[in-house]
């Protein structure tokens, strides 16, 4: 790849310092990475050369990146494992600015836990922002909740990840297709941006049940916000659906993993070995006795040694959840209980 020269001795050095400002301001080497294919997504081909050569002489490091980056702007293609790794280092710098104040107040007197609350924050604006991730590309929000859960720094979204990974096949069932679109690179995580406790209830309560409405009030001393949602349906934070999904579709698929959070999953409809028996994984937490489906497994041994591998990984979730194995078959729909990592 030749540099162009045709640019002029001034044009280069407007060049480089905007460049030299777009990395220097980057938090994380992730996010350099990140800015990188912004910049060459963006650029005219003519210039490419010149950005390229000026960012290799800035990074420190393997220039060969620099080319995979390079390479996915040739193809046009939605280079995932970039977004994955923005949204890790994101979470992880957040995660580290524990005794930062909110809203410009000091927060260094108050007798709380900084880091749990922190942590609380970002589980909260996590989960609204891997709800919008999922309904853009199920695939890439897969990617991410099977890194985080493999990252031992962010097992406090362990629980959060188990729980939208279910979601993922229902997503991919109404989107009917596997290709990765290019708004994706725009679904960024944002700490200000968290759950509503309004609108969650809003959703609960397209299911008729009235006692969720009285459940807010208790909660609120407020009534449930009303109005219908036309058009486009926008949640709180900017969670935004285009019309690819229709209303009740979407409505029934939120009211349905919603209500999980009271009622736990409903049993899934998954195919059955010829010996007409799986082995379902279940992770039942211990407060509530809420449980999720987390794994289908063909025989006992491979439950019970996804089990272990769990524990032995994330020992910190058994003070939260206990893992079980139940069995179920096709005509009867039994279920026995294993006793946990026996």
């Amino acid at each position: 790849m030749e540099t162009n020269e045709n640019l002029t001795y001034l044009q280069k050095v407007a060049l480089k310092g905007e460049i030299g400002f777009t990395l220097s301001t980057a938090a994380h080497d992730a996010e350099i990475k990140f800015r990188t294919y912004l910049i060459l997504r963006e650029i005219e081909d003519q210039f490419k050369p010149f950005v390229i050569d000026c960012i290799k002489e800035s990074v420190t490091f393997d220039e060969g990146i620099i080319d995979r980056i390079y390479l996915e702007v040739v193809n046009n293609s939605v280079p995932v494992w970039l977004w994955v790794e923005e949204i890790i280092a994101d979470l992880k710098l957040h995660l580290a600015i524990a005794d930062a104040g909110m809203a410009g107040i000091t927060s260094s007197r108050l007798s709380i836990n900084k880091v749990q609350e922190r942590k609380n924050l970002i589980e909260s604006a996590f989960v609204l922002f891997a709800r919008e991730a999922i309904m853009l590309s199920p695939d890439a929000a897969e990617q991410l909740f099977d890194e985080i859960l493999d990252d031992y720094d962010l097992s406090f979204l362990h629980n959060a990840c188990f729980y939208l990974k279910s979601s993922c096949p229902e997503v991919r069932a109404i989107k009917r297709t596997n290709e990765i679109p290019e708004e994706l690179m725009s679904c960024l995580f944002d700490p200000k941006k968290t759950l509503s406790f309004a609108v969650e209830t809003k959703a609960l309560s397209e299911m008729n049940r009235p006692q969720n409405k009285s459940i807010y009030r208790k909660i609120t001393n407020s009534p449930l916000p009303t109005g219908e949602i036309n058009g486009e349906i926008t949640v709180h934070g900017g969670f935004v659906v285009d019309n690819t999904i229709t209303h009740e579709e979407l409505s029934n698929y939120i009211s349905e993993k919603i209500a999980e959070l009271f009622e736990g999953p409903p049993q899934p409809t998954k195919s059955k070995p010829s010996n007409n028996t799986v082995y379902i994984v279940k992770k039942v937490f211990t407060n509530s006795g809420l449980s999720t489906n987390i794994r289908v497994c063909r025989t006992k041994e491979e439950a019970i040694n996804f089990i272990n591998k769990i524990v032995k990984e994330y020992p910190e979730l058994t003070n939260v959840c206990e893992f079980q194995v139940h069995t179920e078959k096709t005509n009867d729909q039994e279920k026995n209980r294993y006793p946990k990592n026996s």
